[in-house]
C-alpha cells in the first residue's frame, strides 16, 4: 500500500470526491487507503478552498507568488534604469554643472535628490552645503544677524582677546535675548573675529625604556590586584612575573593591602626560583610607584638578598 505522499493528485482528487457520496464513510475510507483522517480532513480543505478561489477569480488561475514578485522586481529594475539613463542623458546634453544648477533642474522635473545625487555620484550633503550657500550669498544676511554683528564689532574693539564665548556671554547679558552659541560661531567667522589659538600637541614619551630579559631570573616585576569575593569581600593579590618566561615566581594574597603580601610573594620566588641566592643569578626587580613598594620595609629587603632594583617606573608593570 502507498504511502500518502506516494498518491497522486489524481489519486487524492478521486479520494476526496469518492467521500461525498451519502453512503461513505470517512473512516472506512482512510482504512482502506491507509491513510490517517487528519490527513484526509487537510486534503479535503485544500479542494474546497481551490473551488473557492476558482469561483471568486471567475474560473481564470490564480498567478504564483513568486511569478508576481518576479514581475515586480523586474518592473522596478527597469523603471531604476530608466530614470538613470534620464539623468545621464540630461547631464551629457546640458551644459550646466551639478554646482550651476543641473541637479536642481532634475528635482523640479519631479525626480527625487536622493535619487539624483545616487546617479551623478554626489553626495547630498555637498548638494545641500553649496545650496545653503549660494541661498544665503543671494538673500544676504537678516537684518537681525546684521545688527547682532554690529555689536560683536563693538566687543571686539573693546576686548580684542575675547572668543566667541565670551562674546556671547556678553550679548546675552547686554540684549536680554537668547544666543545660540554656533550662531555667534558662525557670525564671527564670517566676519574673521575669531581669535587664533596655537594649540600645542603634548609629547608622551616615556622616560625610560622597559629592559628586555635574554634569560631567567633576570628580570622580575611585581604588582598588586584585587577583586571581589561574595563570601569574603575586596581581596589583595601581589605576584612576582619572570618577564623572560612570563611564569609567576611567586604570590601573596590576603584582606588587608600592606607590605607584608609584597614581602612573602618575593620570599616564595626567591626560594622557588633562585635556589643559590639572588646574587648568583643577577636578578634585577622592577615595580610601580606604589605606597607598599616605596615604604621601608620592602627597600631594606632587596638589598640583603643582592636584588639590583634600578628603578620604579609605570611603564614597566608587571600586566
Amino acid at each position: 500500500m502507498a504511502k500518502p505522499s506516494q498518491l497522486s493528485v489524481e489519486e487524492r482528487l478521486s479520494l476526496v470526491l469518492e467521500s461525498l457520496r451519502p453512503d461513505a464513510s470517512i473512516a472506512d475510507l482512510c482504512r482502506k487507503h491507509g491513510i490517517s483522517q487528519t490527513t484526509f480532513y487537510k486534503w479535503r480543505d485544500r479542494f474546497i478552498e481551490g473551488g473557492k478561489q476558482a469561483l471568486m477569480n471567475n474560473g481564470q488561475a490564480k498567478g504564483s507568488e513568486a511569478e508576481r514578485a518576479k514581475i515586480e522586481e523586474l518592473e522596478r529594475v527597469i523603471g531604476q534604469q530608466s530614470v538613470e539613463i534620464r539623468v545621464l542623458k540630461k547631464k551629457l546634453e546640458s551644459p550646466l554643472t551639478p554646482d550651476d544648477g543641473l541637479i536642481d533642474g532634475l528635482v523640479a522635473e519631479g525626480l527625487a535628490v536622493n535619487t539624483v545625487c545616487r546617479i551623478l555620484q554626489i553626495s547630498r550633503s555637498s548638494y545641500y552645503r553649496t545650496k545653503g550657500v549660494t541661498v544665503a550669498t543671494a538673500q544676504g544676511e537678516s537684518e537681525q544677524d546684521r545688527e547682532l554683528l554690529e555689536h560683536i564689532k563693538e566687543i571686539k574693539l573693546r576686548f580684542p582677546a575675547w572668543g566667541y564665548r565670551r562674546v556671547r556671554a556678553l550679548l546675552k547679558k547686554r540684549l536680554k535675548i537668547r544666543l545660540n552659541r554656533k550662531r555667534i560661531y558662525r557670525l564671527m567667522k564670517r566676519c574673521a573675529l575669531l581669535v587664533d589659538v596655537k594649540r600645542h600637541k603634548a609629547k608622551r614619551t616615556p622616560q625610560t625604556k622597559k629592559p628586555t630579559p635574554t634569560r631567567k631570573n633576570q628580570w622580575w616585576g611585581t604588582d598588586m590586584t584585587k577583586f571581589y569575593v561574595n563570601t569574603v569581600g575586596w581581596v589583595y593579590l601581589v605576584i612576582v612575573l619572570d618577564w623572560y618566561s612570563r611564569k609567576i615566581v611567586g604570590f601573596s594574597f590576603g584582606r588587608v593591602p600592606n607590605t607584608d603580601l609584597w614581602l612573602d610573594a618575593l620570599h616564595m620566588a626567591v626560594q622557588d626560583e633562585c635556589p643559590l641566592g639572588a646574587r648568583a643569578y643577577g636578578l634585577n626587580l622592577m615595580s610601580d610607584n606604589g605606597s607598599q613598594p616605596k615604604c621601608s620595609s620592602l627597600p631594606e629587603w632587596i638589598p640583603a638578598h643582592a636584588v639590583v632594583r634600578p628603578c620604579r617606573c609605570r611603564e614597566a608593570r608587571t600586566s
